[in-house]
């Protein structure tokens, strides 16, 4: 017969474990939430050139978004209420939703309406990104209340 023995090895719970449970990291969640919108932005940026010549009005649009998302990254480095959070998930759904309705009805507007637009690597990875983004906000924004 093998004696039982009675460990008594404390591990954290998982309310208090770092990183894991409700409590997590919010400042890692901030850091991944601000480098998914400098991603986006950086890929918006580079289709700017392009679409200029296809369409300055799509170009201008990119413009403005890239320039949005630059901007509301370094917001984030101030500040951290659930208003900013409220933005960013809206600056990442915008952009999915327009870019889903020009891949798939294509848009009622422009150089060839209603004609579905080409998927490429940059939409896919700006779309990835974006998702990211949300899933992130959505998650800080759940969970109620940013810790410093």
């Amino acid at each position: 017969m093998v004696p039982h023995l009675a460990a008594t090895t404390a591990r954290p719970s998982r309310a208090t474990a770092p990183g894991s449970g409700r409590r997590g990291h919010p400042a890692l969640l901030l850091t991944v939430l601000g480098a998914g919108l400098a991603g986006s932005a950086v890929v918006h940026a580079s289709v700017v050139a392009e679409h200029l010549k296809e369409w300055p009005a799509a170009g201008w649009f990119f413009v403005a978004l890239a320039a949005a998302e630059l901007g509301l990254a370094a917001v984030l480095v101030r500040r951290r209420g659930t208003r900013v959070l409220v933005v960013v998930a809206a600056l990442s759904i915008g952009p999915l939703v327009l870019w889903l309705w020009s891949r798939t009805l294509g848009l009622p507007f422009g150089p060839e309406p209603g004609m579905p637009e080409a998927v490429g690597t940059a939409d896919l990875t700006a779309c990835a990104l974006e998702v990211l983004t949300l899933l992130v906000a959505a998650a800080l924004l759940r969970r109620g209340k940013l810790m410093a």
